[in-house]
């Protein structure tokens, strides 16, 4: 059963994230229709020697997906929902000192150069659910600026024209992400390497994009407009501004040395 357990994915709870690894023996347990000792009371159709097999064998199941600390902790439990309680009260009620924890870890969670983006997204969103778990929930934009902030310095262009690009309009966790994963393939594609400078790949109102070099700017009006489509034209000048604010990112100068250098 523990083979059976571990080929399932599921991992020994050691004290840790307890909010993944109840979902993950819920789902084990709700797949193979062992669920209902879950619940806490036998059903009425059922003999009471069945029942109590039953929950023998989920209390089981259970303790072998628990590592040998947390064990030791809950040995006294004998049904499935008494040691169920007993790891909720356990790991599960928010403490104060549990969610300042999780505040410093997500707050100095930084993307390291060169790295995986999918994996930071990973880990970011382990931590924001572990702090759903203990009763901390973020507003949408606050966790794309949050996102955003994480991102090393090699993606301050992209950062800075996306945050100027909003204007009064709130930025959205999905959005921000999308755009992030589809900045990784870009690179990707061309090779450049996470500290390389990037381009900016803007979305228009039609779902076209096109893509804008600050090094290639020379005439950002019309060369932007130019590679617009008629039916998904933006404003002209939106655009422009954020060419230029990549620009000023990744050389570090002043706006008016960026135009001054590359106006025709």
């Amino acid at each position: 059963m523990a083979d059976e357990i571990k080929a399932a994915g599921i991992e020994k709870f050691d004290g840790t994230d307890f909010g993944y690894w109840k979902m993950q023996i819920e789902d084990y347990l709700y797949g193979k229709k062992l669920h209902l000792p879950l619940l806490g009371s036998k059903p009425e159709k059922m003999e009471a020697e069945e029942w109590q097999l039953l929950d023998r064998q989920v209390l089981g199941i259970i303790r072998l997906s628990l590592s040998r600390r947390v064990a030791h902790n809950v040995t006294k439990e004998k049904s499935t929902a008494k040691l169920m309680e007993a790891l909720s009260g356990m790991y599960e009620k928010p403490s104060a000192n549990n969610k300042v924890h999780l505040i410093k870890k997500l707050f100095n969670l930084k993307m390291v150069e060169n790295t995986s983006v999918t994996q930071h997204l990973n880990n970011f969103n382990t931590i924001t659910n572990q702090l759903s778990s203990v009763e901390i929930e973020f507003d949408d934009e606050i966790r794309a600026l949050i996102l955003l902030a994480s991102l090393p310095s090699s993606w301050e262009g992209m950062r800075t024209a996306v945050s100027n690009s909003a204007g009064k309009s709130k930025l959205k966790y999905d959005d921000i992400r999308d755009l992030i994963l589809a900045e990784e393939v870009r690179r990707k594609d061309s090779g450049e390497s996470s500290s390389s400078g990037s381009a900016l790949n803007i979305n228009t109102r039609g779902g076209d994009t096109i893509e804008a070099h600050p090094e290639q700017i020379k005439n950002p009006d019309t060369e932007v407009k130019a590679s617009l489509d008629p039916e998904s034209r933006l404003n002209v000048g939106i655009v422009a501004n954020l060419v230029i604010s990549v620009g000023i990112a990744q050389n570090e100068e002043t706006e008016a040395d960026f135009c001054k250098r590359y106006h025709r």
